[in-house]
């Protein structure tokens, strides 16, 4: 499987070698990883600890938080200004599960990887990758009791065993699972860490997400909201395929970010369900009605209702002459995104 190292590339010559020496510690399960004489300092490793954890979702048995980093100057203290250049720096690991754990973990996450992989039919990598969401915005549920308990979930809910073997966990857990089904279908992906505002996520706090590079575009994928939005009649699609305008609604990403500048990626605007007037609402119902569905959802970016009840009630109208036996009909809403989905029965 081909590991898409977006983060490696944006790193000097230098710092990749530091990024390489830990990169092979990590897999060789290392007590002690050294990186040797470098023109660097500690926050520079922390960074490249990072860069290596989000490029690398399979480093699921280290914790990346406890690394120690041990520095031996080779450069005497002159007036109290340490230098660093020719350094040389230990790193010391802690690692979440054992080798013989490890090793069983990966069997197992093999089998349910290849499971998603085996069920995501050909077609275009844009098509490809909304599949992969959709199979685990069902398949995952949000870990809220992580939450209060952060410390003690950590090695499972987030990375990629919670998503993949307990079917839950926390958005860099989700966001790391994207990546290796995304990986895994050759389809270039990266974990993008920032901050959001959406209540749905426990308001102004840090988060993660991905980016997705396909059919020619950068966009944001946001599992963890869609994942928090699905219901079990109907997955959520409001933050799949954003640009950069559409995700800073309530989205910050960090500068590192690719930057996300086309516009019409988002699901709805490449399925056709942009209801621009009553006319769009009535095409986007009939045409749901056609395939047997019961229930239609649509994107309004400026609703063509007085209200919600006046195109509940136009709804109803286009039903009651197109389906047979319809006594109810419901509508949720997402009012940020102007997302409508209407269902009957």
């Amino acid at each position: 499987m081909k590991v898409y190292k977006y983060y490696y590339n944006l790193l000097s010559a230098e710092r990749q070698s530091v990024y390489k020496a830990l990169y092979n510690g990590l897999r060789a399960h290392s007590r002690y990883i050294d990186i040797g004489a470098v023109d660097i300092d500690a926050v520079d490793i922390g960074q490249v600890m990072q860069y290596v954890s989000l490029d690398n979702p399979l480093f699921f048995y280290v914790d990346f938080r406890k690394i120690t980093v041990r520095e031996f100057s080779a450069v005497p203290n002159f007036g109290g200004m340490r230098a660093h250049v020719g350094s040389k720096y230990q790193l010391i690991p802690k690692y979440t599960y054992s080798r013989a754990e490890v090793t069983k973990l990966n069997a197992d996450m093999e089998v349910a990887l290849n499971k998603i992989v085996a069920a995501i039919k050909g077609g275009r990598d844009y098509s490809k990758a909304l599949r992969a969401h959709d199979i685990l915005a069902r398949a995952v549920k949000y870990d809220t009791v992580a939450l209060t308990n952060n410390l003690a979930n950590y090695k499972r809910t987030n990375t990629v065993v919670g998503a993949l073997l307990d079917k839950k966990a926390v958005c860099e857990g989700i966001a790391k699972t994207y990546k290796l089904v995304l990986d895994a279908l050759d389809i270039p992906c990266v974990v993008v860490t920032g901050a959001t505002s959406d209540e749905n996520l426990f308001g102004d706090a840090e988060h993660g997400w991905n980016v997705v590079y396909a059919d020619n575009a950068y966009f944001h994928v946001d599992l963890t909201g869609d994942v928090c939005g699905t219901t079990r009649g109907n997955i959520c699609r409001a933050y799949f395929g954003l640009s950069d305008r559409q995700i800073s609604v309530d989205h910050r990403p960090s500068a590192d970010a690719p930057k996300c500048t086309t516009e019409g990626c988002d699901f709805y605007t490449k399925a056709g369900l942009v209801a621009q007037s009553q006319a769009d609402v009535k095409r986007i119902v009939q045409e749901a009605v056609a395939r047997n569905d019961r229930k239609a959802t649509m994107r309004m970016p400026n609703n063509c209702f007085a209200d919600n009840n006046q195109l509940l009630e136009f709804v109803q109208k286009i039903l009651a002459q197109s389906v047979k036996g319809v006594c109810r009909v419901e509508c949720s809403v997402n009012q940020k995104f102007g997302v409508f989905t209407f269902s009957w029965k």
